[in-house]
């Protein structure tokens, strides 16, 4: 049978890519609800659904989705039991069994926990790259030179899925890869549209092939104009021999690729050029290239007025909730940390651990004399050296952390976790919500199926669970989009400011895999260095096309971001040849005139307010000042007050060892 291809289109880059999409779409308005639409990512689709309300046709709206829905299954093994059934592989082999994937490690390393689930974690990401690609480890077994490494991967692979058997669960990337060849489509749609995806996978190609032996018609939008036939593939994928050796002219160079000193100072450039032309939130779009930028570009635009949204999200690792887990799997462990514990009372939610009565703050309080005077560094020396209502609560704590051990676990996690979401923001508590169900659910399906979980593997898991999950509390007074590189194609702002256009980053330079070398990606078809630069160069270029006749890109390049570490520009700003390149390249590493863009006189932020405390060397007669203390004034005036007047004294949190006075008091 003929392979069957797609219609391609293409679209011009003389006007924004989303307004082509609406335009193409709205162009049949009654096959709207029959169209299913495939956008490089959510926040596209996002986007489109907004451009195609906004123009009142778009009543019926089409189904929009992102590459990786077009071989959803349901019915399959969550991350969490995935892992689980890793783990217990990993836990189940000898080291010296394994020379080559496992060498120099000694017999036990792989016991504990916390060693197991860094190496299942490893393989869990290798099998979704693999899958990407529609390949398995006994397919990379036979393209890899590296045979008896990935004989020994196909083999703990073997005992994972004997682990899922004996729980009767259907692996996820199986049911996946089975899926992108007989994929499912919605009730009533009668086409499919590619909307302009520079880089799908090859699962989701295997899909939408799938659906054209289906007789399901397909077109793909492609943002370029017809002479640019020759530079995709039937997909509309960028051709690495063509894209990367094409010249990519930089509008008016000279004067909009800005070279700066510092993310800082990129920042501040970012707001001064939006004022400086005058352009408003709706005319702007700022494209987050070097990710390191963010805190920088956070703060110079929430102080400028123009407080950023960042769609994709912040960490939920440094909440209370997280917290709280965190905490609890070091309490959980053969060696039971008192510092764990002082940092467990500070948290919002300890409330439970404590004992009647008796505040956070003042549960911290205690455990940091107690941490002052002895340095206990376990929970038993902790109780030992502990009296009164130190001892209380370590004994609460104590009796608390029991529960789970000798209660039903998931049963125990469920009480505790309303207790903590209870006193967390809303929207936080709905995403760790769902992380947290998905991993008691495993257990719970595990303990169902025989096998046991400790404790401590059960706060461990949930610790991995909610190092995932990233919240946002949604547009509220948010004026910009602070946009991933990979959403500027269906941004229509006219004025695009690219912060970050540093090599390694665009082009996205991801390090080789230890297991998966680019040589090797190149072998089975998934993304390469090669892809990922054609990719990149093409959507640099129709940003450029796009906004030429009305509109302006600038990119920004620093020398260091602000961890001090060297930048470089990207490649694709010196896609010149001849005497051109060579100006380019002279502009984009000339050396800097350091100073920042002027943001305005300092103010401080608060002022310090002292008690009122009686000052002995104003009294009547004056107390004369010793040479100890002259010398403290000369070196701080503020610590001189603080120590000499309101006789406060160091405290160092951190202590881990007996200082001079320590030694004094044993004496």
């Amino acid at each position: 049978m003929a392979e069957l291809f797609p219609e391609r289109v293409f679209l011009g880059w003389n006007v924004p890519l989303i307004d082509s999409v609406k335009d193409w779409l709205l162009a049949d308005q009654d096959l709207l609800s029959e169209t299913l639409v495939v956008v490089p990512t959510s926040n596209s689709g996002r986007r489109l659904r907004l451009a195609l309300s906004a123009e009142g046709g778009g009543v019926l709206s089409p189904h929009v989705i992102s590459p990786s829905r077009l071989f959803d299954v349901d019915g399959v093994t969550s991350r969490s039991q995935q892992l689980w059934a890793w783990v217990k592989a990993v836990q189940s082999i000898q080291p010296k069994d394994f020379p080559n994937l496992l060498p120099n490690h000694p017999g036990t390393a792989l016991k504990s926990f916390r060693a197991a689930m860094a190496l299942a974690r490893q393989m869990h990401n290798l099998r979704d790259t693999l899958a990407d690609a529609d390949k398995s480890f006994h397919d990379a077994l036979a393209c890899s030179p590296e045979k008896n490494r990935w004989l020994e991967l196909c083999e703990l692979e073997t005992r994972m899925f004997q682990v899922l058997k004996s729980w009767k669960l259907r692996d996820a990337v199986q049911a996946k890869r089975e899926r992108s060849n007989a994929p499912n489509i919605p009730v009533g749609v009668s086409r499919i549209v590619v909307a302009c995806v520079p880089d799908p996978s090859l699962l989701a190609l295997n899909s939408l092939q799938a659906h054209m032996g289906s007789n399901i018609p397909i077109t793909v939008l492609i943002h370029a104009p017809d002479d640019e036939s020759s530079g995709f593939d039937a997909w509309g994928v960028p051709c690495p021999l063509i894209w990367n050796n094409k010249t990519i002219p930089f509008p008016e160079w000279q004067s909009r690729l800005h070279l700066v000193d510092s993310a800082s100072e990129a920042a501040n450039r970012a707001v001064s050029l939006f004022s400086e032309h005058k352009t408003d939130s709706e005319a702007a779009a700022l494209a987050l290239c070097d990710i390191s930028f963010a805190p920088a570009l956070d703060r110079a635009f929430n102080s400028a007025g123009w407080p950023l949204y960042d769609p994709e999200g912040q960490p939920i690792m440094d909440s209370g909730i997280a917290r709280l887990v965190m905490c609890c799997a070091d309490l959980l462990r053969n060696v039971c940390s008192f510092d764990a514990a002082r940092e467990l009372v500070r948290v919002p939610g300890a409330e439970m651990f404590l004992p009647l009565k008796i505040s956070r703050k003042h549960a911290a309080m205690l455990m940091d004399k107690l941490h002052h005077k002895h340095l206990p560094e376990t929970m038993n020396d902790a109780r030992y050296l502990a009296s009164g209502e130190e001892l209380k609560i370590i004994n609460s704590i104590s009796s608390r952390l029991d529960e789970m051990k000798s209660g039903n676990i998931s049963v125990v996690i469920r009480s505790w976790l309303v207790a903590w979401l209870k006193e967390t923001d809303e929207d936080l508590a709905r995403k760790a919500e769902l992380a947290s169900a998905e991993v008691v659910d495993a257990i719970e399906h595990i303990e169902l199926h025989g096998d046991g979980v400790s404790a401590q593997e059960a706060m461990e898991m949930l610790t991995e669970s909610l190092g995932g999950v990233k919240t946002s509390s949604g547009k509220g007074d948010e004026v910009l989009d602070m946009e991933g590189w990979l959403e500027v194609s269906y941004d229509s702002a006219p004025h695009l400011i690219l912060a970050g256009m540093h090599e390694g980053c665009v082009p996205d330079g991801a390090i080789d895999d230890a297991f998966v070398p680019n040589s090797l990606k190149k072998e089975l078809g998934l993304r390469d260095a090669a892809a990922r630069c054609a990719r990149d160069a093409f959507l640099l270029s129709a940003a450029l096309h796009s906004r030429k006749g009305n509109g302006r890109v600038d990119a920004l390049v620093a020398s260091f971001n602000d961890a001090g570490e060297a930048c470089k520009p990207s490649r694709l700003l010196m896609r010149y040849e001849g005497k051109e390149l060579a100006e380019v390249v002279n502009h984009l590493f000339a050396e800097i005139q350091s100073g920042d863009s002027p943001v305005g006189p300092w103010t401080r932020d608060w002022d310090l307010k002292f008690p009122h405390v009686v000052n002995k060397y104003l009294s009547n007669p004056p107390r004369p000042l010793s040479p100890s203390a002259i010398k403290d004034y000369m070196a701080c005036p503020l610590r001189f007050f603080l120590k000499r007047i309101a006789k406060m004294k160091t405290y160092d949190a951190e202590k881990r060892e007996m200082d001079a006075l320590d030694f004094g008091n044993l004496c």
